[in-house]
């Protein structure tokens, strides 16, 4: 399992970059605020890795 600060270092290798401290409360079971701007990329970006997986299944 990886550590907050593993996650966040790997957010920025992702090019989500800034303050990324509602995205490290969130990591840690805090309260956050989802209008958060980098709150908002990294859901964005889940929801584009899932439909990458999800198209990835339907070939196979």
């Amino acid at each position: 399992m990886f550590s907050v600060a593993e996650k966040l270092k790997h957010l920025e290798k992702l090019g989500i970059k800034g303050n990324l401290d509602e995205i490290e409360k969130m990591y840690r079971g805090q309260t956050f605020d989802t209008s958060d701007v980098n709150y908002k990329k990294l859901v964005k970006l889940s929801y584009k890795l899932c439909d990458e997986f999800n198209k990835m299944s339907v070939r196979c």
